[in-house]
């Protein structure tokens, strides 16, 4: 004749039924933690790959590069705004802005011995050579290699066609006191882009 249970091992089982029950809650929330963290860390590591592949898109002008200070950006802000008497240079000047200070700021701390025209591609005209664009620190034999230089003046202004035009770029150590100028093309793209051409 079977056993029937007893009042006490019916509360055991439902004990031990709502313990396990408990362990399997736990566990998902445990595994559902876990997860997120993990998606978390690829999502970081996703951010900090975007943040470093463009060299346009990082923090600074070039990765492993000196970085600008704000008084620099700000030098290369005000060069960029100083009043022009020629209305048309002054209006490409406007259009082509935001390409020419992603220049200035690539070859302001581009460090001696290196070329940075790898850094320049996005914001070139198809076909322009831009291995004659070289570093302006070049040449600079006391300034430091930890810092970029300063954009001391752009002048020469000129337009070389409707679509395009040449200025010249000034650039000063701020420690050493050496300078170096660069001349510069921009041209105008069929959809309206400027992007940067020969250094003449």
């Amino acid at each position: 004749m079977a056993r029937q249970p007893t009042a006490a091992s019916a509360s055991q089982q439902a004990i031990r039924e709502k313990i396990l029950r408990n362990i399997g809650i736990i566990s998902t929330l445990a595994t559902v933690a876990l997860l997120s963290g993990c998606a978390q860390q690829v999502k970081q590591g996703n951010q900090t790959l975007g943040s470093t592949s463009n060299p346009q898109q990082s923090s600074g002008p070039v990765i492993g590069s000196p970085q600008p200070s704000q008084a620099q950006l700000a030098a290369i802000d005000a060069t960029l705004t100083a009043p022009m008497s020629d209305k048309s240079i002054a209006e490409a000047r406007r259009e082509a802005a935001p390409n020419i200070s992603k220049v200035l700021r690539i070859m302001s701390c581009s460090p001696r011995g290196e070329l940075p025209n790898r850094y320049l591609n996005s914001l070139a005209d198809p076909g322009t050579n831009l291995m004659n664009h070289v570093a302006p620190a070049i040449g600079m034999q006391y300034h430091p290699k930890g810092q970029c230089l300063t954009v001391t003046r752009l002048d020469g202004w000129r337009m070389k066609a409707k679509n395009a035009f040449y200025f010249r770029a000034v650039y000063s150590s701020d420690a050493s006191g050496e300078s170096s100028t660069r001349g510069y093309s921009f041209i105008k793209q069929p959809d309206g882009l400027w992007l940067l051409g020969p250094e003449y």
